[in-house]
């Protein structure tokens, strides 16, 4: 199994109403663990956004996060990890707004996005 650590990825996510998500390719070259979190901030921060992170696998979402990095810190943060295959994925980075309302809320603001487990191949981000 690979180690995550080396593996270790962060983007600033900017959401708007025009980008109300966005993609991030990743490539697992044999089996691991993806980890996937977000850094949100309080609510008090300029842009706030309660982040929402899910893992796909062409069109087979395997998995999603709404605040399961919740901290007095780092307030409704995303936490996902899921043991995956090689193969192809996506991390899709979005607002729980637009996620619950199928995409009727537009959010504007940003977070940053960490994951480890396997890297990014472009295009990053679509």
């Amino acid at each position: 199994m690979m180690s995550s650590s080396a593996l270790a990825d962060e983007i600033l996510v900017e959401l708007s109403p025009e980008q109300p998500y966005v993609d991030v390719n990743i490539e697992a070259v044999e089996p691991t663990t993806v980890t996937i979190t977000t850094n949100t901030g309080t609510p008090q921060t300029s842009g706030f956004i309660d982040s929402w992170v899910e893992l796909w696998q062409d069109n087979t979402r395997l998995g999603y996060n709404d605040d399961g990095g919740h901290t007095a810190t780092n307030y409704l943060a995303s936490a996902l990890s899921l043991p995956i295959d090689a193969g192809l994925y996506f991390i899709r980075a979005t607002s729980y707004a637009w996620a619950v309302t199928n995409g009727n809320q537009k959010p504007t603001g940003s977070y940053t996005l960490n994951w480890s487990g396997a890297p990014s191949v472009s295009p990053t981000p679509t």
